[in-house]
């Protein structure tokens, strides 16, 4: 449907913003002594259903009948680590709703709805390395002040030739970013858990008194991997006008306590290229996002 039509194009263009990410899980099975799986299992889960996948060896396996619901991964004592991983992959992947890939003896796998998952993922006793990058998250940045501003910003690569000497002839597009700046006014718990999640950490002490904070143990991290996607909904249900940038970083940059003013966060957004979305519109995209953003469209 196009968004363009016959009218003065004059909108109210108030928004909502929410932040959300999908739910990541990688298994690394290098190392594994594969005769040892037999009813082994670990978990993984989609938004509303826990799943344990349980090794079947040799076909002597039986169902270890964990809580959730059971998904059988039949192998043999002779099979290579890619190739137990291979199955999982596809025992995994034939479950509505989530995504799982492979790469040599590495399974990646991605719930492809937006938000957080029924439970964490783990290992029950396969001795399966589970690394969770993500729990996946969904929330509602809540009022904030002021104009909500995009700014873009395109970089070019200059073509200067031997024949004009220092004059540029051409330029070649090679990136473009998006920004935006926000400030929140309710930096309630719940906000305050999923950014401080992705940007900062948390220490607990002796005591068991749990401290959040920005410090040295971020040092080195990838900033795709504490990136999330940022969506701006307009409160006039209008689709034409929603905006998702796929991959934003949250940087929180101010905290303010004033006297009469409310408490606020500034935190200022930086966009990267999201390699899973088309390339046509990897940054950001306008429009009616939802098949994409919850994995319903390619």
């Amino acid at each position: 449907m196009s968004c363009f039509g016959k009218g003065s194009g004059i909108k109210n263009s108030r928004v909502n913003l929410r932040f959300v990410k999908r739910a990541l899980t990688c298994l690394h099975f290098s190392g594994l002594d594969i005769t040892t799986l037999g009813d082994k299992s670990f978990t993984i889960s989609s938004k509303d259903t826990k799943y344990y996948i349980w090794y079947n060896l040799d076909g002597a396996g039986v169902d270890p009948a964990h809580s959730g619901t059971g998904i059988e991964v039949v192998i043999s004592s002779t099979d290579s680590t890619n190739q137990v991983a291979e199955a999982t992959r596809a025992a995994i992947d034939a479950i509505t709703g989530i995504e799982s890939t492979r790469e040599n003896s590495e399974v990646q796998v991605e719930v492809l709805e937006v938000g957080e998952v029924f439970a964490p993922s783990e290992d029950i006793d396969s001795g399966i390395a589970v690394n969770v990058y993500s729990s996946g998250f969904d929330v509602d940045l809540g009022l904030l002040e002021g104009d909500i501003e995009y700014s873009f910003e395109t970089s070019f690569t200059d073509i200067p030739a031997h024949q004009t000497g220092s004059s540029v002839v051409d330029r070649i597009v090679s990136g473009k970013t998006v920004s935006i700046s926000t400030v929140l006014l309710e930096f309630d718990k719940t906000r305050k858990d999923i950014l401080m999640g992705l940007i900062g950490g948390e220490y607990t002490d002796s005591n068991s008194n749990v401290l959040s904070g920005f410090g040295s143990g971020q040092y080195g991290k990838s900033v795709r991997n504490l990136s999330g996607t940022l969506l701006a909904e307009p409160i006039n249900g209008d689709s034409c006008h929603k905006k998702a940038i796929w991959l934003a970083f949250p940087d929180i940059t101010s905290i303010s306590h004033a006297q009469e003013d409310p408490y606020k966060v500034t935190i200022e957004w930086t966009s990267y290229e999201d390699f899973n979305k088309p390339s046509e519109i990897d940054v950001i995209a306008f429009g009616d996002y939802e098949d994409l953003l919850n994995g319903q469209s390619a």
